[in-house]
């Protein structure tokens, strides 16, 4: 009898265990995605970097981390936290490994056309994008967010190879949707380069316009032109 109320002592404490883990981790994504929405990036990495022991995204961690840390143009915390998530083996079946794998090789390549490795990040795409041929399809319907950062890579990649009418659809598709102002930023600074090379400054001064100067880590790479508006 008395193990018996033992037993179900520890059942108790165990299923109650497992209600508070729920509910950390449900009011915890709820915080992260309310953050993300309002382009409050430096809240986000905040309340990961205090969740100590994983329990919003778990094994997905670090590799949130080092996606916000990218956001927030942040290279060096990127940096440690890509090296903490190099150890999570998942297998290319499984959906999570759109995440996880497919965004970080999408990150790591955008910021090798950001730190001027032309040559490698167009290898790298390419091989990308063999490697993957349903990964445009794949990311759409499963993580929107790597189907987003995908198309900015591409219009990168356009960019570079001279196929600017391509990369400017893009620009425009992307611009009128998205609100992340990292992702607007980033393909606001290609089209940009297009329009000065075609010397359609209008163009330009409209871009600069449109894009919200708070809350905007990657503002930085704009500067040239707003400071001629």
């Amino acid at each position: 009898m008395e193990i018996a109320i033992v037993v179900n002592t520890l059942l108790m404490l165990f299923a109650f265990m497992i209600f508070i883990l729920a509910y950390i981790r449900t009011t915890g994504y709820k915080k992260y995605e309310k953050f993300m929405r309002n382009n409050e990036y430096a809240k986000a990495i905040d309340l990961l970097e205090q969740d100590k022991y994983k329990t919003i995204f778990m094994q997905g961690h670090h590799l949130n981390l080092a996606y916000l840390y990218f956001i927030n143009n942040d290279y060096d915390n990127y940096i440690k936290a890509k090296e903490k998530s190099a150890h999570i083996n998942i297998a290319k079946d499984d959906d999570s490994y759109l995440w996880i794998v497919n965004s970080s090789q999408i990150i790591e390549i955008i910021l090798m056309y950001l730190h001027e490795d032309i040559n490698g990040a167009n290898v790298a795409y390419e091989k990308l994008i063999k490697d993957n041929d349903e990964l445009e399809k794949k990311s759409y319907f499963i993580h929107f967010g790597t189907w987003r950062l995908l198309k900015v890579l591409e219009m990168i990649y356009l960019y570079y190879n001279s196929n600017y009418d391509k990369a400017k659809l893009i620009y425009e598709y992307i611009s009128s949707y998205t609100k992340n102002n990292t992702v607007r930023t980033l393909v606001s600074y290609y089209a940009c380069k297009i329009y000065e090379i075609e010397g359609n400054y209008e163009a330009i001064k409209a871009i600069i316009a449109d894009i919200d100067i708070q809350n905007n880590p990657y503002g930085i790479y704009l500067d040239k032109w707003r400071a001629k508006q």
